[in-house]
């Protein structure tokens, strides 16, 4: 049956609706799962309403209701355990400036390693990239590479992806130490904060080999999330706190932007006389929605196996072992939109694999449990004081950023989700000369 009416004027308003209800309801916590969940994909819908007639996009009365409902119901799993957690206090440090001691040599020693690798890593790329057709030097590797990983053509070794493992543990351990420092002294001190800041640097690199520009963007957000969390334990969750947490989270958007566009040079995909900025943004955040509108009434439920797409990592595994499964594609295929101009994207928001894999039924029943999850973790870590369950939570706390663009969750049903647990427990061990009162 051929649609009428276009509701994406609809579902803005609707968006927007929760967006303020959920912002109102968790006291204009900015970090709260539920509120990043439905800012995000009310200002996905914004780019989309601004781009309807220059792409032609439409959003029919089964994709309204399918979002509609979506983001209600990862609403409702936040609202349950948040009524839950207002009826716990939090856990206040007993020494409100009591910081870590560290050991500058062993974090010297993890940063000498990260260099090592990196130098590793780029080297196994450029060999790489040479192989798929780049004839141009290194400055055109992160272009090759990419374009061979969109199509399914290329996939990083083991051997690179477990020291892209390792790099991610040093880094994020440090940088949970160096904000829990500054947070609790109230300022940075450059004699010890410094070295601490070094993982950081030596992170960039291996961002960069991701090829994607996202990466970037998650990386801040860690910063955020333990800057965040830890500030509210801090400072007893005034109002004060709030408007400072929103500024923090305006300038880190900012900033994300910003590398956004300088990072697009890596990749070819550049501001021109044909694509200004609003363009690129509407791009890569304004198209998952009516993507999914395409494509909702070709989804097939029957799979031969049990959730190829949230499970994709461990059948991944599977193959590896030689057991023969077939699992989601990392990349989906394109959709293309023809108006004033025609652009494409492969970007179908988390609804489209959940609803693949479980039905609507069971992307519902899945999204409230997403947002019990993820919410119980958040308000548990803002009452209590667990520094590798913090860590780890910095790490993947860009998922409700992005559950606009694709099913995040998938990421953190992983072995390499075990190995970084194991890696940061170890590293944390040897970092911290002298606990506080911290238990891991």
């Amino acid at each position: 049956m051929v649609e009428l009416y276009n509701l994406s004027s609809i579902l803005l308003l609707y968006l927007l609706f929760i967006t303020v209800l959920s912002l109102i309801y968790f006291n204009f916590d900015v970090f709260q799962p539920s509120c990043i969940f439905n800012t995000t994909f009310a200002v996905s819908m914004l780019l989309e309403v601004i781009n309807i007639q220059k792409w032609n996009l439409f959003i029919g009365s089964y994709t309204t209701v399918i979002v509609i409902l979506g983001v209600t119901f990862f609403f409702i799993g936040s609202y349950l355990v948040h009524n839950i957690a207002l009826s716990v206090d939090f856990n206040y440090e007993k020494n409100e400036n009591a910081v870590y001691k560290i050991r500058k040599s062993v974090i010297l020693i993890g940063f000498i390693i990260m260099c090592l690798f990196a130098v590793i890593s780029y080297h196994e790329a450029y060999i790489d990239s040479i192989r798929l057709g780049n004839n141009e030097g290194i400055s055109n590797m992160i272009k090759t590479l990419r374009f061979a990983i969109e199509r399914g053509n290329y996939r990083f070794s083991r051997w690179m992806t477990y020291r892209n493992l390792v790099a991610t543990s040093i880094c994020s351990t440090s940088a949970y130490l160096l904000i829990y420092n500054i947070v609790q002294r109230g300022k940075i001190s450059k004699k010890d904060d410094l070295i601490l800041a070094l993982p950081a640097v030596s992170f960039i690199p291996f961002l960069i080999l991701t090829t994607g520009r996202r990466s970037f963007v998650h990386f801040i957000i860690m910063y955020c999330i333990f800057y965040g969390i830890l500030f509210q334990r801090k400072t007893k969750n005034t109002v004060s706190t709030r408007l400072k947490l929103i500024k923090i989270l305006v300038v880190a958007g900012v900033l994300s932007v910003s590398f956004y566009f300088f990072l697009g040079h890596l990749t070819g995909k550049v501001v021109n006389q044909n694509r200004d900025h609003l363009t690129i943004i509407s791009h890569y955040g304004g198209l998952s929605i009516p993507a999914l509108d395409r494509y909702l009434d070709e989804i097939s439920v029957e799979n031969q196996n049990i959730g190829p797409n949230i499970l994709k990592n461990i059948y991944g595994n599977l193959n590896r072992l030689g057991i023969n499964v077939v699992p989601g594609k990392d990349f989906l295929p394109f959709v293309k939109f023809t108006g004033e101009e025609q652009i494409d994207t492969n970007v179908y928001t988390v609804f489209y694999r959940q609803i693949t894999d479980l039905s609507t039924l069971g992307m519902l029943t899945a999204m409230v449990i997403c947002g019990i999850i993820i919410t119980g973790i958040y308000e548990y870590l803002k009452r209590n004081n667990r520094p590798i369950l913090l860590i780890l939570y910095g790490w993947f706390g860009y998922i409700p950023f992005f559950l606009f663009i694709d099913d995040q969750f998938m990421t953190v049903i992983a072995t390499s989700t075990v190995y970084c647990t194991i890696m940061d427990y170890i590293y944390f061990k040897m970092c911290v000369m002298k606990e506080k009162n911290e238990p891991t």
